[in-house]
């Protein structure tokens, strides 16, 4: 098994099909990563390449393809807005699995000047989502928190509902709030800051917390 990276502007994701024909690609595996700034979609096969494919493959790979631009990365790009890393696992036949889709959400902070400011675009961004994700990571360097990250699994139903209709949960939004003064003042002693917070229904769980902890050491 190998990795094959395919980079593609936004406007190109409908001539996949294209790629996987002419390089003759198996796969078991496909990650999409959105970089939001330059609109650029890496799109990666986990699988074989110069394989002979049979056209009922083609044909199924084609159609997935298609749910998956519709349903999945359109809704992200024109309606989440964010850095996104999309996983989905596919059999042998070409068929996706929309019902078990990983997803992780990256959003850089604001440099504002207090909590709210830093935390409003990633937390309005994430919330829609809270009871699906399972880990937020807050990460930072000089004293400030620079990017917020939340991991989730999901089906491709419930993706597509909570973009096209966010709605944010005021106990939710108030409890990460919370949390998040917390990690304000915490990062404010850290010259870098990298904490995972566990995320269940919707909640995150401060006294459940990782810290990755870095030392730099010098050899003398």
């Amino acid at each position: 098994m190998s990795n094959l990276v395919v980079e593609l502007n936004v406007s190109d994701l409908s001539n996949l099909i294209r790629e996987v024909r002419t390089k003759g690609i198996w796969f078991k595996e496909l990650e999409l990563e959105y970089r939001k700034n330059k609109r650029l979609l890496l799109v990666r096969f986990k699988g074989s390449k110069s394989m002979k494919l049979t056209s009922s493959y083609e044909e199924m790979v084609e159609n997935q393809l298609k749910q998956l631009e519709t349903k999945i990365i359109m809704p992200l790009i024109q309606k989440v807005r964010s850095n996104f890393v999309v996983n989905v696992s596919v059999d042998s036949h070409g068929r996706f699995s929309f019902s078990l889709i990983s997803l992780k959400l990256k959003m850089d902070c604001r440099k504002g000047l207090n909590m709210h400011e830093t935390f409003k675009d990633p937390f309005r961004v994430m919330l829609p989502f809270a009871e699906y994700i399972h880990s937020v990571y807050f990460r930072g360097i000089q004293f400030n928190i620079s990017v917020v990250e939340a991991e989730m699994t999901i089906t491709s139903n419930d993706l597509f509902e909570a973009a096209e209709d966010p709605l944010i949960a005021p106990r939710a939004k108030g409890q990460w709030y919370n949390i998040a003064s917390h990690i304000y003042a915490e990062a404010k002693l850290e010259y870098k800051y990298d904490v995972e917070i566990p995320c269940v229904e919707g909640e995150l769980y401060w006294d459940n917390k990782v810290e990755t902890i870095q030392f730099s050491l010098i050899n003398q």
